[in-house]
């Protein structure tokens, strides 16, 4: 009869023990037989479910040299339980390695004569536990470090009793001591920037953050700037305020610096821009006035020579056209060089109106080439008046300019809306049928004096098209020119439809 009550209390044990939901298993002898284990157990082993009736040392020889065998020896040797608190073990399943960590114990089973005939494991898989707490841990001390680099001090202030914790540069930065009291710190404000910090912390308790900048003095009356950073906790347990401080003196001094010089260059460029507005207009005077006189006495030598003088004509003509060629250039330059420095005020346009104007413009050579001229529709835009009628003045120009010979000029005006996410812009198309541009030289055509085409062929100063770049920069635009020798020219312009300033 007590056979019995034994067996079944033995039975009883191991119904609890296989259905445990954690890990608990029984070795016995030396040899460490595995004679009872759940389902919790073999889970966390990953060995398959053939372990009962072999040696734990042959079920998990990658144990080996981690001292756990040792461990349960010295419970069957003493019969003193062995407990692991996060303990690592890596076990290897299906061939993997994998890394968990445990809290277990080795448990002495001991016969009715004290004699220990085996060890009880169990144990609890903390992995997540532990890694969460290794993750914090880690990230801790990056944070620490971090503070330690941006040269940071950090603080905690009890809203409830005053009391103050700080770490980092904290003390270092307000040169101060402890115990530290919030009315220490406020002493040290500066009284002209006391209104910032009661200001800040008046919408910190609305948002829960805060940021601002202000300066303090230090004892020996020295001034110094801080830029200070904090958020609210307002729980049923405390009202807290977290933070940092950082000492930005010789950020404030390298951005007064720089905005002194900043200010200074301003000042420079534009005493040099009203400089070279004064000398354009100087230079233009000066050079148009003896340019009048080489037309007018050309003409007056002309006059008074033979009329039937083939060397007076050609001379004449030679003297008159460079005299010519040196006014348009003169008048480019002067354009060209105040164009950064002139201030045009912006306005609604009638692009079609406008357009209407330059062609009228160009009347006598579209009437001598016999052009074409196609254009669609164009909207109403926001810009200068003068500087679009040159863009297209100039572009329009240069098409008739540069037309094939025996080739009757076509060029087509088209317009197309743009949705931008910055706002609506006009696409437009100016496209001919002259002689091209060849594809080594589309890229520079912009370029200021960069003429693509002989001066004895083709006049100009090279400057045209380089205003136009300028002009639809002015507009916040761009311009782009697609080219091929012998089948024409396409530029197209882009613009904004509405100028967010008010001048250019």
């Amino acid at each position: 009869m007590p056979m019995e009550k034994d067996h079944h209390y033995y039975q009883q044990l191991e119904d609890v023990v296989l259905s445990a939901p954690f890990p608990i298993g029984v070795f016995t002898g030396r040899e460490l037989t595995v004679v009872l284990a759940n389902k919790a157990l073999i889970d966390a082993w990953g060995k398959g479910d053939d372990i009962i009736g072999r040696s734990y040392i042959e079920i998990l020889p990658e144990l080996q040299g981690m001292g756990i065998y040792q461990q349960l020896w010295q419970v069957l040797d003493t019969g003193e339980p062995y407990i692991a608190t996060n303990r690592r073990v890596d076990l290897i399943k299906k061939g993997i390695k994998e890394v968990h960590y445990f809290n277990y114990t080795f448990t002495p089973l001991k016969a009715p004569d004290g004699t220990v005939y085996g060890v009880m494991n169990t144990a609890a898989d903390v992995t997540e536990l532990v890694m969460a707490k290794n993750h914090a841990a880690e990230a801790e001390e990056k944070l620490t470090l971090a503070i330690e680099n941006a040269k940071l001090g950090t603080y905690e202030i009890n809203l409830e009793n005053g009391d103050i914790k700080t770490s980092g540069i904290f003390k270092e930065i307000w040169r101060i001591t402890d115990p530290i009291t919030n009315y220490d710190l406020i002493g040290k404000l500066h009284p002209d920037d006391l209104h910032i910090r009661e200001q800040s912390h008046r919408e910190a308790e609305l948002t829960g953050k805060m940021s601002y900048e202000l300066r303090i003095i230090h004892n020996n009356s020295e001034v110094r700037w801080l830029r200070i950073n904090g958020f609210y906790i307002d729980s049923p347990d405390t009202k807290s305020l977290f933070g940092t401080v950082q000492d930005i003196t010789e950020q404030k001094s390298f951005e007064e610096e720089l905005k002194l010089k900043v200010d200074e260059r301003t000042r420079q460029l534009l005493r040099s821009n009203e400089s070279l507005s004064q000398f354009a207009h100087a230079v233009s005077h000066d050079l148009k006035e003896p340019l009048r006189k080489i037309r007018f006495f050309t003409g007056a030598l002309n006059d008074m020579l033979e009329p039937d003088s083939k060397a007076r004509t050609l001379y004449a003509a030679k003297i008159e056209k460079s005299a010519a060629r040196m006014h348009s250039m003169i008048e480019d330059i002067l354009a060209y060089s105040v164009m950064d420095a002139a201030a045009f005020s912006v306005q609604k346009i009638d692009l079609n109106v406008l357009l209407s104007e330059v062609l009228g413009d160009l009347e006598l050579v579209i009437t001598q080439k016999d052009a074409v001229i196609n254009r669609s529709l164009l909207p109403d835009i926001q810009g200068a008046h003068v500087l679009l009628s040159q863009l297209f003045y100039n572009i329009i120009g240069n098409s008739l300019k540069f037309s094939r010979e025996a080739v009757r000029p076509h060029i087509n005006i088209t317009s197309h809306l743009l949705s931008k996410p910055s706002g609506d812009c006009i696409k437009i198309e100016i496209a001919d049928n002259g002689i091209g541009i060849e594809k080594e030289f589309v890229d520079k055509i912009f370029e200021p004096f960069k003429r693509l085409h002989s001066k004895d062929t083709y006049d100009g100063t090279g400057l045209g098209l380089s205003l136009c770049h300028k002009i639809v920069q002015r507009h916040n635009g761009t311009v782009s020119v697609w080219s091929e020798i012998g089948l024409g020219t396409t530029f197209e312009i882009i613009l904004p439809v509405t100028q967010i300033q008010i001048g250019l």
